[in-house]
């Protein structure tokens, strides 16, 4: 255990509440993960900290998963979307990637136990505006697997939806936008 922490710790009391292991750990991580959230429990100086861990989106590419410099996003044709017809055109690809992710999700809730189990997704974004199907698939599937998983297993589900503009839109491929009260009522 770092110093640091239980300096912190012992200095701030409850007020310092816990850590934020990783974001959007790659499934290499889950191992080392588990390992530090037992250093963490099992130091008594540390009671009560809290472990909270954020994993990527749903329609996370290959690249997500393996932790490689190729992280990304699949586009909608690639989890079976059609955006023109607004519609699930291939229903196996959609159930592949929920597999996909329930798996690893389920993973990481059981092996590192984290107290917060959370996810973040953008969807107010140029693409996602032309692509509701899209949008509203990933949404209700990602809020639903993650809840239901935290739910069941004593942990606080969360899930963080973007609101913030890009600083330089004209500069990014598919730029973050505000969301508006209606995108909010969602």
């Amino acid at each position: 255990i770092d110093p640091v922490l239980v300096k912190l710790r012992a200095e701030f009391g409850k007020s310092f509440a816990g850590l934020h292991f990783k974001d959007e750990p790659p499934e290499k991580d889950i191992s080392p993960l588990a390992e530090m959230n037992r250093c963490v429990k099992d130091d008594p100086r540390l009671t009560g900290m809290k472990v909270f861990i954020n994993l990527f989106p749903l329609h996370a590419n290959a690249g997500s998963y393996a932790g490689t410099e190729h992280a990304g996003a699949m586009s909608p044709t690639e989890y079976g979307v059609d955006c023109v017809e607004a519609s699930i055109r291939q229903p196996e690809r959609a159930a592949q990637m929920v597999a996909r992710y329930s798996a690893f999700a389920r993973r990481v809730s059981d092996e590192v136990r984290p107290d917060y189990l959370a996810f973040d997704i953008y969807p107010f974004t140029p693409s996602f505006r032309k692509c509701p199907t899209a949008k509203d698939l990933l949404m209700s599937e990602n809020m639903s697997i993650i809840s239901n998983l935290a739910r069941s297993r004593g942990q606080t589900p969360v899930a963080y939806l973007q609101n913030v503009q890009s600083a330089h839109p004209s500069l990014g491929q598919d730029p973050f936008e505000y969301a508006n009260f209606h995108d909010l009522r969602w």
